[in-house]
């Protein structure tokens, strides 16, 4: 607002010209008199650059600062408003004194600085308005959007994971919807199929599962290895039902693996058959279980032992889920058979698995990770990957929630693309 003449004259020395004001008329005609302003060709200008309104048809920067201020006063403002004759906004300030296409270039250089902004309907307003009317659009949003209370939360949560009466999914597609709401969650390995996916996916078959792993769209690993001094000491481990895993769509593989293991340094086992192992499938890329006895000179049992201490690792999958099936299956049985079968094994220099052992579970090769130090930047990244990961799980994200998880990047990240979100709309705070 305009209240004397001096503050018309200092408005009028900062941006230059504006269309003539009947409002501010009296404070204009008195700074006529002094000699400090300028009625050029119907345009109140400052008396320090009376040529401004020739200038403004070739000089982009001193478009740029005239428009600030009617952009300002306009609010979300099309083109053509905001150079037309009529009120801007609340008032009294009228349209720029620019020709429609000197505004469009002034426009764009005022968004390059990052003070214009444009709005999806095509009109265009400052970075200030656009962060107001975000606020009252979120606190509507919010204020649409009450509360639950939790047992209402966990009625919506059997549903959204598809877990109550009538919501289980169906076949190969149902169950890769529920891979990828799950992905990044690790559960015991004996848990999986029994209890998860045969809870979401009616009538859930092994065999779907093994499909989509040989089919290259869903994967399976340990994302945080724990290892303990007395794994390190013993060499290997045998299979167990309780090692945590997960499963993921393989395109999200890597993604998933730099935010859970970007800050740890997991070496690889130093000896035993987890070790013999490890260096006979980095020195000859992907093999079958039956292959790697070609190269390890250890019984089948020893074998199965390093694999699953591999896996335990986080350093080795397989193609398919069925290796893990055959592994905790024979926990107990590879290792009897093994002992009895030595003497003969041994009389005929032969320290090799039955060929026909792990068939159906594909090759086995090196998960390759190293520890590394993200920029911001890839930060900001995974935080949103890992915001909308959870939405997709729980539906709903708060820091207890997040908390739980396996994601090593800090809620610092995800609460800051939570925010970007809601601002862009798309989800609500």
């Amino acid at each position: 607002r305009i209240r004397d003449r001096n503050e018309l004259a200092d408005f009028l020395h900062t941006y230059l010209a504006i269309r003539p004001v009947p409002e501010w008329q009296p404070f204009f005609e008195e700074l006529l008199l002094e000699g400090r302003v300028v009625d050029s060709e119907g345009v109140w200008v400052s008396a320090t650059r009376p040529c401004i309104v020739e200038e403004l048809r070739d000089d982009d920067e001193a478009a740029a600062t005239l428009l600030t201020a009617h952009l300002e006063a306009a609010g979300p403002v099309a083109i053509a408003h905001l150079v037309s004759e009529e009120v801007l906004g609340a008032g009294p300030l009228r349209g720029a004194p620019l020709t429609a296409p000197r505004a469009k270039t002034a426009i764009a250089r005022l968004e390059q600085m990052g003070f214009a902004v444009a709005l999806p309907d095509g009109r265009w307003c400052t970075r200030e308005t656009f962060r107001r009317l975000n606020a009252r659009a979120k606190a509507k949003r919010r204020h649409n959007e009450p509360a639950v209370s939790i047992a209402a939360y966990l009625n919506f949560l059997l549903h959204w994971q598809h877990v109550a009466e009538g919501s289980q999914l169906v076949g190969r597609d149902g169950l890769l919807e529920v891979i990828r709401q799950l992905q990044g969650v690790e559960l015991a390995a004996g848990e999986w199929e029994p209890q998860i996916f045969a809870a979401r996916v009616r009538d859930y078959q092994p065999a779907w599962l093994d499909e989509l792993c040989l089919a290259g769209e869903v994967t399976w690993s340990r994302l945080t290895p724990k290892v303990t001094p007395e794994d390190e000491q013993r060499g290997s481990t045998a299979p167990s039902m309780a090692t945590p895993l997960t499963f993921m769509m393989r395109e999200e593989f890597g993604w998933l693996m730099t935010s859970a293991r970007h800050k740890l340094n997991v070496e690889p086992p130093r000896h035993g058959p987890a070790a013999e192992v490890y260096e006979t499938l980095a020195l000859n890329g992907a093999l079958f279980r039956g292959d790697l006895a070609a190269h390890v000179t250890r019984f089948p049992s020893e074998i199965n032992d390093g694999l699953w201490d591999l896996v335990a690792r986080g350093w080795i999958a397989a193609d398919s889920f069925h290796a893990v099936r055959v592994l905790l299956k024979n926990t107990q049985r590879g290792h009897s058979v093994s002992r009895k079968s030595t003497a003969g094994r041994l009389a005929r220099g032969v320290t090799r698995a039955p060929s026909a052992s792990g068939s159906g579970e594909g090759r086995w090769s090196l998960i390759r990770h190293t520890s590394q130090s993200l920029g911001r930047l890839e930060l900001e990244d995974l935080g949103e990957r890992v915001a909308v990961q959870l939405l997709l799980r729980w539906g709903v994200v708060t820091y207890e929630l997040f908390d739980q998880e396996h994601f090593g990047v800090s809620w610092l990240y995800v609460s800051r693309a939570l925010r970007r979100l809601e601002a862009q709309g798309q989800i609500v705070g």
